[in-house]
This record gives structure tokens, C-alpha cells and sequence, in this order.
């Protein structure tokens, strides 16, 4: 139900279709006769229209422009649009006419614990440049989001998740406060903003691969397994936040193989902790090397 002011000009959207229900287009004013009746009235009475009256905007869409005398009585009005030439079926509506437009209360957003299933910000750490999930409620109409003070883009939002690019403008370092703003008041979180290892600069990056056949000692691959990558020993980067204790992590997959990319000529630690691997060495200046049988 929309609501117009009293005496205030306003229009409308009317949709018109066949009786198939296939849009109709190309409705001219003068084919169309329109009924309206305010409220308390007994019967409708026909309302003359002339082209000015009446847009097409495409796809069966068209608005119907009324005068500030139409609405000057309070209360529920109806109206009726008829075709003169049989080509859509009557369309019909209502509007409801009232001295001041009702402000209806919104709900603030909230966005989810972190202990909360899922977490009100995924992943945590997140790398800058990559998208952040925002999880919780009333969130579908969210004016803005920001990151450490920063405004995010929206990639996407429904009532119940955000997504958010964490641009290049995004400060790193650990419990940066998520900001969503709506109509009806913020909601906070924070998350941990990290470098990609493949954003370091220097001598680029080493893929280090390998498979794992027998986590259970039963001879067949293993898929889901954890390895986890850390760079132990880096200089300041970028605003001034070192890149050490930083974990980066894959899973194996099907097959129980796995990739990680790590920066070159650089100390650092590998974890399998399923298998209790772990292993610190400082990465050779190769582009990929097998992690048990080519790291010396």
C-alpha cells in the first residue's frame, strides 16, 4: 500500500497485460479510460485524462499522473484503468490518502559474535584486496560500509550477509573496526587486516607443493588436510607492519595433493600438523619446488 498527501499531485505505476499474462505495450492515453473513487464514496466516477497524463516507460509499464484535487479526500482511493480497445485486462489499485506520510521505525543492524555460527566477519584474517563476508541482521539496507574508518565497497548485501571488497585504502594491522551504517544505526566488529604473501615485494614467490597419501596409514589420499605456511623473518612492509606471524593456510584436495605460494629467499615455517610435520628453511630462488623430496 503506497501513501500520498492530501492535495499533493502525485503518480502512479500501472502494469498492463494480455489475457495471457504477456506485458502490453504501446498504450496510448486515448485508449485507456480511468475510474477513480475516494474513500467513502458510493461508485467511481470516470476521471479525464490527456496525454501529458500518461508515460509509457517501457516493457508494460506506464505512469498515470493525478491531480492534488483527486487526493483531497482522506482516506483509501481506488482506481481503475479500462481498456477502450479490449487489447489488456482492467487493471486496478489503491492508494491511501493521508495529511502527513507515516515514518515507520527501522531496526538498527547487527552484525553476529564472533562466537557466533557463522562468525560476524569471515574470513578473519582477511587479506587486503580480497572480499570480506559480514554476517547478521537487517543489514539488506546498509548505506555503508567502512573498515578502520575507510568506506568499502558493497559487492553485494542481503538482511543477512555483506560482502565487501577490502580495498588498498584499508590500514593493516590487527582489530580494525567493521563499521555498518543503516537508516537505522550502526553495528560494529573487527577484523585482522593481513598482506597476501603474493603482494610482498622482493623476489617473488615460490610455489612449494606435495601430496599426502597415508594420514591413517591406510595407503589412500587424504583430502581436507591442513598445511599451513608462515613467513618468520621479513622486514617492515607497506604501513609499516612486518609480515611475520601471519599464517597462511590450504587444504589438500581430493587426491591429497597441495600448493601453497610463499615468498622466495625468505625464512620460514611450514605445519602439517595432522601428520606432525613442521619445518622452518628459508625458501630457494625457484619458482615451484616439491616440500619433501627438492627443499634442502
Amino acid at each position: 500500500m503506497r501513501y500520498v498527501l492530501q492535495n499533493v499531485a502525485s503518480e502512479d505505476t500501472v502494469q498492463l497485460f494480455d489475457t495471457n499474462s504477456n506485458p502490453v505495450i504501446g498504450v496510448l492515453f486515448n485508449q485507456v479510460a480511468v475510474y477513480i473513487r475516494k474513500d467513502a464514496e458510493a461508485g467511481y466516477s470516470q476521471k479525464t485524462i490527456t496525454a501529458s497524463d500518461w508515460t509509457d516507460r517501457g516493457g508494460g509499464n506506464y505512469s498515470l499522473d493525478f491531480t492534488g484535487s483527486d487526493f483531497d479526500v482522506l482516506g483509501l482511493f481506488r482506481y481503475q484503468v479500462l481498456s477502450l480497445t479490449s487489447a489488456f485486462v482492467a487493471y486496478q489499485d489503491s492508494l491511501v490518502v493521508v495529511d502527513a506520510i507515516p515514518v515507520f521505525p527501522v531496526d538498527p543492524p547487527s552484525i553476529n559474535e564472533q562466537t557466533d555460527t557463522p562468525p560476524g566477519v569471515s574470513p578473519d584474517p582477511v587479506y587486503r584486496g580480497s572480499p570480506l563476508t559480514i554476517s547478521g541482521s537487517d543489514l539488506g539496507n546498509a548505506l555503508q560500509v567502512t573498515i578502520g574508518g575507510v568506506a568499502v565497497p558493497i559487492i553485494s548485501n542481503t538482511d543477512a550477509e555483506i560482502v565487501v571488497d577490502v580495498i588498498a585504502a584499508v590500514s593493516l594491522g590487527d582489530d580494525q573496526i567493521v563499521e555498518v551504517m543503516t537508516p537505522g544505526g550502526k553495528d560494529q566488529a573487527t577484523v585482522d587486516v593481513v598482506l597476501d604473501p603474493a603482494d610482498i615485494p622482493g623476489a617473488g614467490m615460490i610455489n612449494l607443493y606435495g601430496y599426502i597419501h597415508s594420514v591413517l596409514l591406510d595407503g589412500s589420499p587424504k583430502e581436507g588436510v591442513g598445511v599451513l605456511g608462515r613467513v618468520l623473518d621479513m622486514p617492515n612492509i607497506g604501513d609499516g607492519v612486518g609480515w611475520t606471524d601471519e599464517v597462511k593456510q590450504i587444504d589438500t584436495d581430493v587426491n591429497g595433493y597441495f600448493s601453497i605460494s610463499m615468498p622466495r629467499e625468505t625464512r620460514i615455517e611450514i605445519q602439517i600438523p595432522k601428520i606432525r610435520y613442521r619445518r622452518e628453511f628459508i625458501t630457494p630462488n625457484l619458482s615451484s619446488a616439491n616440500l619433501f623430496t627438492e627443499i634442502p
